[in-house]
């Protein structure tokens, strides 16, 4: 039905399912906004409380989604969504990333996205900040133990975890006590790491146009790795024979313009055992090597360098990534008291200490790339996490967990709802992620995952009980409030007249009025066969837009603007005319709501218009 409403119409015919009108309405029983969510909230506490201690256990990690400028109008909660939306708070700038807070078990995998926001381009800090405490106090309160937060190493993350370092060593120093980097909100530790997927990602990043210098000592021999090198092992690779030693690297890995930068499971190929071993080989060998550009050959020391970088990263992933106890490879396996992953991880952060990237050409340092040091400070997080969780009995831990593939998956069964490779707009994204939690996570396609995705674990629990409560999941909506079904018509450059004939069509078509000959006097001509407004409707029209359009400005983007023109409308607009006995009230109602409606989706279709013109000069 999301994807295409006409199938679903046809789909209809042919078999016996529940009408478009008739999902809209169920799936409206569930209010979901952005910001903490109440009903949530108390569910959540519920579930933890039948929980084993160790299952209770979780992180909590977050990231943003870019969504499409589109601005929607909303007939439960009668107001404009695409605006910034905080939950309690909404500003006048328009929407285009959505913020999600997902909690996740980290002995069994369970998850569950707590909260959302809607914001205008990426996060501001303190935002972010307040959010992150906001999002915490909820998940301790309900009686979870939080012991980690997993983010990407963006700048606006680095700056809000380094703000909450900072106000945890403050608050350590003036209760007279060392400070071992752990973030301390409601009197909990918790664990910053940054997610390992980004970290390998990133060193691809900064490899292609630097190189990375290591085992840094002064007075030694400096050692380089160099991108040029995976281009020359790429390019020998490039035979004329059948076969390759490398059949998964393609110029999208390795050549600079056709790169897909975002792309985590592109990066882990190049800085991989197959790419390392490959170069190392070739840098043994004498002669030339006949490729398709021609004999070329591996340059020997930069190339040894080259190749014992990338086998360190590639080990250095694989500790962070391993998800079974059976190994895979050495280090890609879970961790336990006596696995290898603590003294690789010493090693590993001797090593990294001894890494800067340099300018290619002067090979000076290159002091803005926070990669390594998110690295060290990822690595040494997992290890105090080893620590933290042994009073809870863990006998292991899968590393994999420890990162945000079931966050980007989610992204991911998002966006499958609506056009490929389309971003959702704000209303599409909160339809579907309010159908996700329904469906326990089922989306209509297969969604491939940025990087691989072997133990996204279940949902903790579905909102489809919600659906058939009679009360509890709607307590932060306005009371009494009537949503009504308006229809704009498809040709949105009628005159007044033909629109006044179609609101009065819909107010006497409604089971209240209909048959009320005094209320069709009111409304309509009835001189004549057809229904035709009067001349009282028409100048109500008009007034309307004369009082409803310049307050559309200052009132588009707060909540319940359909209300707060409604009134505007009742306090300068004379209505004594519709005054029917028996119907009056309601007439006034639904007369004055449908011009606020049409009003509302005219302005919202103007504004998507600009949207769309913008999106074709660009």
């Amino acid at each position: 039905m999301k994807q295409s409403s006409k199938c679903y119409q046809y789909l209809t015919q042919v078999f016996n399912l529940p009408s478009i009108q008739t999902l809209r309405s169920t799936l409206q029983k569930v209010n979901i906004h952005p910001g903490p969510i109440n009903f949530i909230n108390r569910e959540l506490k519920r579930q933890v409380g039948m929980m084993k201690e160790r299952d209770k256990v979780c992180l909590l990690m977050w990231d943003e989604m870019l969504l499409q400028l589109h601005v929607d109008y909303d007939t439960k909660k009668k107001h404009i969504v695409g605006f910034e939306d905080f939950g309690a708070k909404r500003r006048a700038r328009f929407a285009d990333h959505a913020l999600i807070f997902m909690v996740r078990g980290i002995q069994n995998g369970w998850k569950f996205p707590l909260a959302y926001y809607f914001c205008d381009g990426v996060t501001k800090t303190d935002q972010l900040i307040e959010w992150i405490k906001d999002i915490v106090k909820i998940i301790i309160n309900s009686g979870l133990y939080l012991v980690a937060f997993v983010c990407n190493d963006k700048k606006s993350n680095l700056m809000a975890i380094n703000k909450l370092k900072l106000e945890s060593a403050r608050l350590e120093s003036k209760q007279g006590r060392p400070y071992y980097g752990y973030i301390t909100i409601k009197k909990q530790n918790i664990i910053p790491l940054y997610d390992p997927p980004h970290l390998i990602r990133d060193i691809r990043n900064n490899l292609l146009n630097n190189d990375l210098e290591f085992d840094v000592e002064e007075g030694e021999e400096r050692k380089f790795a160099s991108w040029e090198v995976i281009e020359q092992a790429y390019h020998m690779d490039l035979t004329h024979t059948m076969y390759r030693l490398m059949p998964k690297i393609t110029a999208e890995h390795i050549i600079k313009n056709k790169v897909k930068k975002k792309k985590v499971k592109n990066a882990a190929q190049v800085l991989s055992m197959t790419m390392g071993g490959f170069i190392h080989h070739h840098t043994k060998l004498e002669g030339y090597v006949n490729t398709i550009y021609g004999p070329l050959k591996m340059p020997e020391k930069r190339g040894q360098n080259t190749a014992e970088i990338i086998l360190f990263f590639d080990q250095l992933f694989d500790s962070v990534n391993g998800h079974t106890l059976k190994p895979e490879k050495p280090l890609r396996v879970a961790i336990s008291h006596n696995s290898p992953h603590f003294p690789f991880w010493q090693r590993a952060l001797r090593r990294l200490q001894r890494m800067r990237f340099v300018d290619r050409k002067n090979k000076t340092q290159l002091r803005d790339i926070n990669v390594l040091k998110n690295w060290i400070s990822t690595i040494r997080g997992l290890r105090k996490l080893w620590i933290v969780l042994k009073p809870y009995e863990f006998k292991c831990l899968k590393p994999r967990v420890l990162n945000q593939d079931c966050l980007r998956h989610f992204f991911g069964q998002i966006r499958s709802f609506g056009m490929k490779h389309a971003n959702p707009t704000c209303m599409e994204f909160e339809s579907s992620f309010k159908t996700l939690l329904i469906n326990n996570l089922t989306s209509p396609r297969t969604v491939e995952n940025n990087s691989e995705n072997k133990i996204d674990g279940p949902l903790l629990f579905t909102l489809r009980e919600f659906i058939y409560a009679k009360s509890g999941c709607d307590d932060d909506s306005p009371e009494d409030l009537q949503t009504f079904d308006f229809e704009k018509p498809s040709d949105t450059t009628r005159e007044d007249m033909n629109i006044c004939n179609f609101i009065a069509a819909k107010i006497l078509d409604d089971s209240r009025i209909k048959g009320c000959d005094t209320c069709k006097s009111l409304l309509t001509d009835t001189t004549k066969s057809e229904l035709v407004s009067n001349n009282y409707l028409v100048k109500t029209f008009e007034k309307a837009g004369d009082i409803l359009t310049p307050r559309m400005s200052r009132l588009c983007y707060t909540h319940h603007t359909a209300i707060m023109l409604e009134t505007e409308l009742y306090t300068h607009m004379d209505l004594r005319w519709l005054n029917c006995s028996q119907h009056s009230v309601p007439l006034k109602e639904f007369l004055v709501s449908f011009i606020v409606v049409f009003y509302i989706e005219k302005w919202c279709n103007n504004i998507n218009n600009i949207f769309t013109e913008k999106e074709h000069d660009f």
